[in-house]
Order: structure tokens, then C-alpha cells, then sequence
């Protein structure tokens, strides 16, 4: 599914104010969140909206090495690129879920 030394394509769809978060790498779906009942130590839904609000926050993020990985996961000189970003509002009412990529 992931394409080393290539161009990867990621899809991310988040509906809701506490949102269901859909991802696909490639065109292969790989997560589905719900925030609102998302079970977890510590983790308040309501307190996540009062922070962030209701819309608005968009985010890039690449994470360092895991030291499990070591190396093979960050090798010397390599480099996180994004293009090709779009950024598309849904309407009011779309459905929660959508397992088109």
C-alpha cells in the first residue's frame, strides 16, 4: 500500500463538530474515528470542542523517530514533502461516513 520513493496520496474526510474522521492511504481506507465516542484514558470530547471550536483547524504533521524503528523509519536525509494540498467543505449535509475514496 505505501509506495517507498514515490508520491503517496492521502484522503482525509472529517464531518461534524465532534467529528468522524475517515482516512485512506492510496485509495485504501486505513481509519475511522468517532470523536464524540471515542474511548480513551483522559480524553474529553466536549473539552476537545471548547478548545478547538467547531471548524477551522487544519494540520500537517510528521512524527520523528519512534526509537523501536530507529533508522528504518527515518534514514539519513529523508524528507516529508507535501503537494497537490486541496481543501474541500462539505455540505451541511453529508453523510458521516463515505467509503469512496
Amino acid at each position: 500500500m505505501w509506495r517507498w520513493d514515490d508520491w503517496n496520496e492521502l484522503r482525509v474526510r472529517c464531518v461534524g463538530a465532534l467529528p468522524v474522521i475517515t482516512s485512506w492511504v492510496n485509495g485504501l481506507k486505513v481509519a475511522e474515528v468517532h470523536a464524540a465516542t471515542l474511548q480513551s484514558p483522559n480524553y474529553d470530547p466536549e473539552a476537545v470542542l471548547g478548545v478547538l471550536g467547531e471548524r477551522g483547524h487544519i494540520a500537517l504533521e510528521v512524527h520523528d523517530n519512534d526509537a523501536m524503528f530507529g533508522e528504518a523509519r527515518w534514514g539519513k536525509g529523508a524528507q516529508c514533502r507535501w503537494r497537490n494540498i486541496r481543501i474541500k467543505e462539505l455540505p451541511q449535509t453529508a453523510p458521516a461516513t463515505n467509503n469512496r475514496p
